[in-house]
């Protein structure tokens, strides 16, 4: 195969950088996943690679008390909006209608109830939500995390924060999350230490929530968190997130009269210029702070007023217009990809031409709001069909086949600019695709074949790999290619992976303050079990709750009787780390569920084979390649002992000892 002369060369240069920036928009609201599918944690893949605001934006935090009427809550919103903010942080407002609290000029990010949370958990759940301007911003994604599934007080159950990442005209991003935490752990109970336990778990899925928006600019963090200012809690929003850095606005302007409602920020994206607090009809002021952001020259932020170009004074001259709040825009970020000169990423075993091909199409999938694995079967099939190149010639099957899907010159395909043209080639090949019914669950060459037919269905097969790691390179996706590559076809999976859902590190299955509750009896032997207990106990009272100690997709095993009712199995794929849990009263996940490592999973309980001394206790086991119970036992102890703190893929295994 050939290049084929100018289609070719077309693609370089201004097209070029226009795609790029296109896919810096990487994992958008545009993946078409069913929220209510999706939304037991992120609603939507986290967006992609960002770059720090130029010019101010201003934040408005406002609690507005979920009983006022309406004439007196319709002023409270009012005043807010008054203020012309970029974002405004909204609580306590599970009880009212998206367009009750959506003004004119905003659009509003609320998810609805994940169908694993109790409805009566409905309004907690729905409590908080963030506006934004619609003339300045356009939504690129959003979704909601819940941070205390249930606990000791009522209205504990169902906390959630809410989040969202925009887009301005130019290219640029950032994020905001509304917060409203648990009533004040350490001044009501019942059970004020399990209450602060909980409270510092919310933080902590807060924490990872912000470090996964972090890589799309710069993240602001509102809400009422139910902690005075001045008691600096150790687990409250000041230590939690002053642990990534972020900052609240009153420590770095001083006081203010607003104990806890709090609007944080990240120093390396912003700065605090003013703050102020409103009076409302609602038991919360308003809390207002306006932000000088990362490359604003203007005389507020300290600077000469002049402003400085586009990217941070690093792409060429001009002046900033700080009536238009811009912020830099999206680059392509690759992962495992050198730069080349002129932008396009070196890939290992593609040259320069393919690489531009694919990046023509990945964005054509961008446009559309095709998924990603949508996209990298589009890589795929373009490989198959032409080797990524722009050919002007068929073969003895299809003498009329042209561009970089060999589409025939039969009508269904456009013109023949059309199928010499990457990205109208692509956007075709996408239509078809998305029009096959079943297309997301069946092996890529299968869908690939549907969609367009090739004499051996099987014919792509061989592409796929190299196409997945391509579209990772492109896009700097490792969890989505990882996901593909381990044999997700469901989106939803595929989009936690990205978002990090199945990520993060390995923690106890029970409160940390109980991990000295270890019986260490693995390996033991007696008449309670038929071969060896393969698993380690936890002897800690019915009704404590049980995390999984590593993220993955839960496996339900109704047909393990010494277990109860119900094993629960939190897997990391096929033939991969998976661990079990038994004897629990309670599960509170459903089968195919993903959760994140300290994700509750159910409560202690006395069901099973529970015979002897242990009464109330977690049979707790890990099997590192998914074996059945007495293939691949490990003992427990010593891999908590080593892996706690560690990521998936961070030396697990280590202080382990086989059985």
């Amino acid at each position: 195969m050939n290049s084929r002369g100018g289609v070719a060369a077309a693609a370089a240069g201004g097209l070029l950088i226009g795609l790029l920036v296109l896919i810096g928009g990487l994992f958008s609201a545009q993946e078409e996943i069913d929220a209510a599918a999706c939304t037991t944690w992120p609603g939507d893949a986290v967006a992609g690679p960002g770059s720090a605001p130029e010019g101010s934006m201003t934040v408005v935090q406002a609690n507005i008390k979920y009983n006022l009427p309406g004439p007196r809550f319709s002023a409270d919103l009012g005043s807010v909006v008054a203020q012309r903010p970029d974002f405004v942080s909204l609580n306590e407002q599970g009880l009212r209608s998206d367009g009750a609290i959506t003004p004119a000029g905003y659009t509003l990010q609320r998810n609805e109830l994940p169908g694993d949370m109790p409805r009566s958990t409905r309004a907690q759940f729905r409590s908080t939500a963030v506006l934004w301007r619609t003339d300045r911003w356009t939504r690129v994604a959003g979704g909601s995390v819940v941070i205390v599934r249930s606990g000791p007080r009522s209205t504990d159950d169902g906390r959630a924060v809410t989040w969202v990442t925009v887009r301005d005209a130019d290219g640029g991003q950032a994020s905001m999350v509304s917060a409203h935490h648990m009533v004040n752990p350490a001044r009501f109970g019942p059970d004020r230490a399990r209450r602060q336990v909980l409270y510092r778990e919310g933080m902590e899925r807060i924490q990872a929530l912000v470090k996964q928006l972090s890589t799309s600019g710069p993240v602001f963090v509102a809400g009422d968190f139910n902690s005075q200012y001045t008691a600096n809690d150790p687990w409250g929003p000041r230590t939690m997130l002053g642990q990534l850095g972020m900052r609240s606005t009153r420590d770095a302007l001083g006081a203010i009269n607003a104990s806890i409602d709090y609007i944080f920020y990240q120093p390396s994206g912003a700065q605090p210029v003013k703050q102020a607090t409103r009076p409302m009809n609602s038991d919360h002021p308003m809390l207002i702070g306006q932000f000088a952001m990362a490359g604003d020259k203007s005389p507020e932020a300290g600077g000469n007023g002049k402003g400085t170009g586009k990217g941070g004074g690093k792409g060429g001259a001009g002046t900033a217009d700080s009536s238009r709040n811009r912020i830099a825009p999206v680059a392509l970020q690759a992962s495992g990809a050198a730069p080349r000169a002129g932008g396009v990423p070196t890939v290992p075993g593609f040259t320069a031409e393919q690489v531009r091909n694919a990046v023509a199409i990945v964005a054509a999938g961008r446009e559309l709001g095709a998924p990603a694995r949508a996209q990298a079967i589009a890589v795929m099939t373009a490989m198959g069909e032409s080797g990524l190149r722009v050919i002007d010639y068929g073969d003895a099957a299809g003498p009329d086949s042209r561009g970089l899907f060999q589409q025939r010159d039969n009508g269904a395909w456009g013109t023949y600019a059309d199928r010499m043209d990457p990205r109208r080639s692509a956007l075709m090949f996408y239509k078809a695709l998305l029009r096959v019914p079943g297309w997301q669950k069946m092996p890529p060459t299968i869908a690939a074949h549907t969609t367009q037919r090739n004499a051996d269905p099987y014919h792509y097969e061989k592409y796929w790999e190299g196409a997945v790691r391509l579209f990772q390179a492109i896009t700097g996706s490792d969890a989505i290619a990882a996901a593909m590559l381990g044999g997700a076809t469901n989106e939803c999976d595929q989009v936690a992976l990205a978002a990090g859902v199945t990520g993060g590190a390995v923690t106890w299955p029970v409160p940390a303050s109980m991990r000295g509750t270890d019986r260490k009896n693995w390996g033991g032997t007696g008449g309670s079990w038929a071969s060896k207990h393969t698993g380690t106990d936890f002897s800690v009272p019915c009704g404590v709750p049980v995390y999984a100690a590593t993220a993955g997709k839960v496996v339900i095993d109704r047909n393990s009787s010494w277990a109860g009712p119900q094993l629960v199995k939190v897997s990391t794929g096929p033939s991969s780390l998976t661990t079990w849990y038994a004897h629990m009263q309670k599960v509170t996940v459903k089968e195919g569920q993903l959760v994140a490592a300290g994700q509750q999973i159910g409560e202690v309980g006395a069901e099973g084979n529970v015979s002897g001394p242990t009464g109330c206790h977690l049979h707790f086991e890990v099997h590192p390649r998914n074996g059945s119970i007495y293939e691949d036992n490990i003992n427990p102890s010593p891999w908590l002992a080593a892996n706690v703190g560690k990521k998936i893929g961070a030396g697990f295994g280590a202080g382990s000892e086989k059985g």
